[in-house]
């Protein structure tokens, strides 16, 4: 058993119940926490729940109190944070695309100098932490 189903294992998670960007989302989650656990990751990261699918009323408010608080529509999947850098991570499947907020909010994060990175494997997400040297070996 490898150690990605071991971790899903622990957290109670079987990736079968996950498609799409939601499966991408824990592979990318569980990968993070295995690096921190083996103190390669220099920093620290956390998930943005953005994302809401509900339309009823009550939910409705319940955005509405977010976005007065704070959220921000087309913010990244993930931000990694170390001394001396941010990554936002932005995660998509192999067909997915960018939402109009998405594309507003990469621009924003670039004229103000902070990596964006779209990201659709993990793989990919381990290639930009070695060369950003977020991640070491």
């Amino acid at each position: 058993m490898s150690i990605l189903n071991e971790l899903q294992l622990l957290n109670g998670v079987r990736s079968g119940r996950y498609t799409g960007e939601d499966k991408l989302t824990n592979e990318i989650a569980i990968y993070l926490k295995i690096n921190v656990l083996e103190g390669k990751l220099k920093g620290v990261f956390f998930h943005v729940p953005n994302e809401s699918v509900s339309k009823t009323k009550r939910d409705m408010l319940r955005i509405m109190k977010k976005k007065q608080l704070g959220m921000i529509p087309g913010a990244p999947d993930f931000i990694i944070v170390t001394h001396d850098k941010t990554l936002f991570i932005e995660l998509k499947t192999k067909k997915g695309r960018q939402s109009e907020f998405q594309k507003m909010f990469q621009i924003w994060s670039e004229k103000n100098d902070i990596q964006y990175y779209i990201i659709r494997d993990v793989p990919t997400l381990e290639t930009v932490l070695k060369t950003t040297g977020v991640l070491v070996q």
